[in-house]
C-alpha cells in the first residue's frame, strides 16, 4: 500500500496504472490511474487539461462516467512520481469557453480537448447527533430510504431517467435525466414538519458547482410527507448554513 506523498519511479508507477504515456491509465476498459505533469497543469490535481485526440477525450470521459477514485500521481522530477492520494473525476468539459478560463497559455493553442475536474477521495467524517429530532441509525436509514423513494417517483413521474449514485459518494444521491438536461440530485429526510437537514462539505461544493444540482428535503418521511426543492442559490437564502464542525488539520 502507498503512503501519500511518496516517491515512486516510473517503473513502479507502470506497475500500478498498467503502463501507458497518458497521464490517464487504463486496462480492460476500467481507468487504474492518473499520472499528472504539472508543468502543462499548474491548477492541478484538481484540475486537468486534456490534450486533443479520440483515445485522450475517450478516457476523460471513462473517467467520469466510472466514478471511482484511482491513484494519483505527480511528477516531481525525471523518474520521481509522488502519490497524492486517490481522486475521482468529477466532470469533463469541452466547452470553449471553460478551456479558455482554464488554459491561461499554458499550451499551444488548440491542442486542448477539455478541461478534467478532480477531487480527492477524503471519507466524510460521521457526526452522531443525538436527542430531539435525530433518530438513532436504524430508524434515520428508513427516514432516508423512504426519502430517496418518494423523490424518485416523482422524478419519474416528471419524465426523467433516474440513477442510483448514493454509493459512488459523488456529492448527490440521483443522477436524473430529461431528453433535455440532466438534474444532480441530493435527498435529505426528516420525520420533522419543517425542513433541517445537513449537508456534507462534498455535498455543498457540488451545488456550489454545478447549476443543475438539486436538494430534495421530504419532511414527515414515516407519515403524510412533503417535498420541499431547492436550488443552492435557493438554500443559501432560505437557510442558515451553521457549521456543526471543523476538520483541524496540522498546517
Amino acid at each position: 500500500m502507498l503512503a501519500l506523498n511518496q516517491i515512486i519511479d516510473t517503473k513502479k508507477l507502470a506497475e500500478i496504472t498498467a503502463g501507458g504515456r497518458d497521464f490517464i491509465r487504463t486496462k480492460d476498459g476500467k481507468v487504474l490511474g492518473v499520472a499528472i505533469h504539472l508543468n502543462l497543469n499548474p491548477e492541478a490535481p484538481n484540475i486537468v487539461l486534456v490534450g486533443r485526440g479520440e483515445q485522450r477525450q475517450h478516457r476523460a470521459r471513462l473517467y467520469v462516467t466510472q466514478a471511482t477514485a484511482v491513484p494519483a500521481f505527480v511528477k516531481r522530477a525525471s523518474n520521481q512520481w509522488e502519490y497524492i492520494g486517490n481522486y475521482r473525476a468529477l466532470k469533463y468539459s469541452e466547452s470553449k469557453d471553460v478551456i479558455k478560463q482554464f488554459d491561461a497559455g499554458n499550451r499551444i493553442p488548440d491542442t486542448v480537448a477539455g478541461v478534467l475536474f478532480l477531487e480527492p477521495a477524503i471519507a466524510e467524517e460521521s457526526i452522531s447527533v443525538f436527542g430531539e429530532g435525530f433518530p438513532d441509525a436504524k430508524n434515520r436509514k428508513e427516514i432516508e430510504e423512504k426519502a430517496i423513494s418518494y423523490v424518485w417517483s416523482m422524478l419519474e413521474a416528471r419524465g426523467y431517467a433516474v440513477e442510483d449514485k448514493q454509493a459512488d459518494n459523488l456529492g448527490y444521491d440521483l443522477l436524473a435525466t430529461h431528453p433535455t438536461h440532466q438534474l444532480f440530485v441530493e435527498v435529505k429526510g426528516t420525520d420533522a414538519h419543517e425542513p433541517r437537514f445537513y449537508l456534507t462539505r462534498n455535498e455543498w461544493a457540488v451545488g456550489q458547482r454545478e447549476p443543475d444540482w438539486r436538494l430534495f428535503v421530504v419532511t414527515s418521511a414515516r407519515s403524510e410527507y412533503r417535498i420541499f426543492e431547492y436550488s443552492s442559490v435557493e438554500v443559501e437564502e432560505y437557510f442558515t448554513l451553521d457549521p456543526l464542525c471543523w476538520a483541524c488539520v496540522a498546517k
